[in-house]
């Protein structure tokens, strides 16, 4: 009977943790969904907007990339990286 008990237990501590894992998974597939039915939609509107029905449409003339370097942020550097990791030659 204790070794009956003591699976039981065993099998309940996996059970929860499968659980936990599972719900953290199922959490990030949503936000990942979510981001991908944005993008979709974003691009939708875009092509609304340069007057294109699909992508073949869409030709290097309706792009300006003029300004791009304007809305790129400075990526601040790394002191504790540089600080304890090596360099190789």
């Amino acid at each position: 009977m204790l070794i009956l008990h003591t699976v039981n237990r065993e099998l309940k501590r996996l059970f929860k943790f499968f659980m936990y894992v599972v719900r953290h998974l199922w959490e990030h597939c949503l936000h990942i969904l979510t981001s991908l039915i944005t993008l979709k939609d974003e691009f939708e509107m875009n092509m609304r907007l340069l007057g294109a029905k699909s992508l073949k449409e869409v030709v290097p003339s309706m792009v300006d990339a003029s300004h791009v370097n304007m809305h790129v942020s400075a990526v601040p550097e790394d002191y504790l990286y540089g600080g304890n990791c090596k360099t190789h030659p």
